[in-house]
C-alpha cells in the first residue's frame, strides 16, 4: 500500500501492545513511513514505539519532535492530553474507541441518558465529579477542534450529539483478512480439543472478570448450554492465567497466531456483551470463518449486518442466547455456512488494508489544508 507525502504523524495511546485499541494504532504505525508510535503504559506485549509519553507531555513531545499531525487513540488522562495539544497547536485526529472522551468517566453510559446534558453530579456509576468532568472534557474538544473518528455509526450518533461543531466521521474498523485459513484439524489439536467436542468460545480482555462482556454470567449460561449438548466445551481468552475446570478452560491473553488457532478450533463465538463500539474480536471471528451469536450492542449490528453473517440477539435475551448457541453446536453444516458468509461479505468491509486506507486519507487532507 503506497502511502501519500505526509508530515511526521504521532500516533499515541494507552497500552503498547495489548488489545483492540494498540491493535489499530500499531497497524497504522506499521505502514505510515514517517511516523512516531506513543504509549503510556508498557505492557512488554510488543516492541512497538521507543518509549512511554506521559499524558502531561504529549503536547511537549510533539512540538518538540516537529510532528505535524497527533492521532490520539486512547489515555488514562484526557484533560492533560488534550490541554497540552491545545498548547502545541497541532492538527489532531482522536479516535473514539469508547465513550471515555464524551462521559464523566464511563466507557459507555449503558442504559443511563445523563450524558446527553453531561452527566449528573452524582453518578450512578460512582464516577467522581462526573458532570464536572463531562463538560470539562468536551470543553477542551472544542477548544482543540479535532477531526473526531468512529468505528461504528452507533458512536457517530453519539459524538454529533455531544459536539455538533466538530468534524465527526465514521472509518470502521479493520483486521488482517488471511487468504487462506489453517486446517480445523491441526487448530484443534494445536490448542487441545478433542475431535468429537463442540468448541464454544468466549474472549475478553479480562476474560470472566470482564464486565461489559458479561464474562462470569456466560460461565452460568455454558452450564445449560453444557445441558442440552453433552460434547460441549468452553474456552475463556483473555484473563490472566491457564486453568481448567472440567469441561471449561481458561486461557490467558492470546497473540494474534494463537489467538487464529483458537478460533478455527472452536464451533461458535459467544459474544454477550452488554455495550461495545466495533469490537476487533467479531471482526477476527468472520475472518476466520467462525459464527458469531452476540447481544446486538452498540456497533455489533453494525459488523453483523448481512442476514445469514452471524445471529444477533436482543441485549440481555440470555435463554435466546443459549438457545442460538445450541443450535449451531447440534448444526455443524448450518454453522459453517454462517461462518463462510461472514467471511465473504465481511472481507469486503473490514479489511485492515481499507482501514489504513481511509485513515491515509484523512491524514492526507488534513496536512493539505
Amino acid at each position: 500500500m503506497m502511502a501519500p507525502d505526509l508530515p511526521e504523524i504521532l500516533i499515541h495511546t494507552l497500552l503498547r501492545g495489548m488489545g483492540g485499541t494498540s491493535a489499530i494504532a500499531r497497524a497504522l504505525h506499521a505502514v505510515i513511513p514517517h511516523s512516531v508510535y506513543s504509549f503510556e503504559c508498557d505492557d512488554g506485549l510488543c516492541e512497538d514505539g521507543q518509549g512511554a509519553v506521559s499524558p502531561e507531555d504529549l503536547g511537549r513531545y510533539a512540538k518538540q519532535e516537529n510532528i505535524g499531525l497527533v492521532h490520539l487513540h486512547a489515555t488514562q488522562d484526557w484533560e492533560s492530553c488534550l490541554e497540552g495539544l491545545i498548547r502545541a497547536g497541532i492538527p489532531s485526529v482522536i479516535t473514539l474507541h469508547d465513550c471515555r472522551a464524551l462521559t464523566g468517566g464511563c466507557p459507555y453510559p449503558l442504559q443511563c441518558k445523563a450524558w446527553e446534558d453531561g452527566c449528573l453530579p452524582e453518578c450512578p456509576r460512582l464516577y467522581p465529579a462526573s458532570d464536572q468532568v463531562a463538560r470539562g472534557r468536551r470543553s477542551l474538544l472544542r477548544e482543540l477542534g479535532p477531526t473526531i473518528v468512529a468505528p461504528s455509526r452507533w458512536m457517530v450518533v453519539m459524538a454529533r450529539a455531544i459536539l455538533p461543531e466538530l468534524d465527526v466521521r465514521v472509518i470502521p474498523n479493520g483486521v488482517p483478512w488471511p487468504e487462506t485459513l489453517p486446517l480445523r484439524s491441526e487448530a484443534r489439536q494445536a490448542v487441545g480439543v478433542a475431535p468429537g467436542a463442540r468448541m464454544v468460545l468466549f474472549v475478553a480482555h479480562g476474560g470472566v472478570e470482564a464486565v461489559f462482556k458479561q464474562g462470569e454470567y456466560f460461565l452460568k449460561a455454558f452450564k445449560q448450554i453444557k445441558a442440552r449438548v453433552p460434547e460441549a466445551i468452553c474456552y475463556v481468552v483473555g484473563g490472566k492465567r491457564m486453568e481448567r475446570h472440567g469441561d471449561v478452560v481458561l486461557w490467558p491473553y492470546a497473540d494474534s497466531q494463537t489467538m487464529a488457532r483458537i478460533m478455527r478450533a472452536a464451533d461458535v463465538l459467544a459474544y454477550p456483551t452488554l455495550a461495545d463500539n466495533h469490537p476487533l474480536v467479531v471482526l477476527e471471528a468472520m475472518s476466520m470463518a467462525l459464527p458469531v451469536v452476540a447481544f446486538a450492542s452498540g456497533g455489533v449490528p453494525e459488523q453483523i449486518a448481512r442476514p445469514g453473517a452471524g445471529v444477533l440477539v436482543p441485549p440481555g435475551r440470555w435463554g435466546l442466547l443459549q438457545q442460538e448457541i445450541v443450535r449451531l453446536l447440534e448444526r455443524p453444516v448450518q454453522a459453517r455456512r454462517l461462518g463462510e458468509t461472514a467471511r465473504i461479505w465481511g472481507g469486503d468491509r473490514f479489511r485492515q488494508e481499507r482501514m489504513v486506507s481511509d485513515y491515509l486519507k484523512l491524514y492526507s487532507r488534513l496536512t493539505r489544508i
